[in-house]
């Protein structure tokens, strides 16, 4: 993960603090073409890195943004930058601990909604990442 340059400081020491050492073969393909702004579709087996893999080109992105708090101003509303979906409940939790992981004592803040009460949408105001 060293050889990729153009990530902030603050996510490169996550990546270390969660052990990322070299890159998983889907990694090592996606990571450079999704911090390109191509779009990437991956297949593989669990456990390969695929959450890693678009998450790391999306949280960089968002961290060189102007705009990273995910509010608009303007209208007075959340506005994520991000959004995830999951098939399930689980990946879902699985998919914001790494957003959380990666974030950590960075610019950006992200928020898991598995269902969406009323009482919900006051927490996703100033959210970058929806997961």
């Amino acid at each position: 993960f060293q050889d990729i340059e153009c990530l902030p400081s603050y996510l490169a020491l996550n990546i270390e603090r969660c052990k990322y050492a070299t890159p998983t073969p889907v990694q090592k393909h996606a990571v450079p073409l999704g911090l390109q702004d191509h779009d990437v579709m991956c297949c593989s087996q669990t456990g390969s890195g695929k959450t890693a893999a678009f998450l790391l080109p999306a949280v960089s992105k968002l961290s060189t943004s102007t705009d990273v708090d995910g509010f608009d101003e303007g209208l007075g509303m959340a506005a994520p930058r991000v959004v995830v979906l999951a098939p399930t409940r689980e990946l879902a939790q699985q998919t914001q601990l790494e957003v959380q992981k990666l974030c950590f004592q960075g610019p950006l803040r992200s928020v898991e909604l598995c269902t969406l009460p009323m009482a919900t949408f006051a927490s996703i105001s100033s959210c970058a990442c929806l997961v």
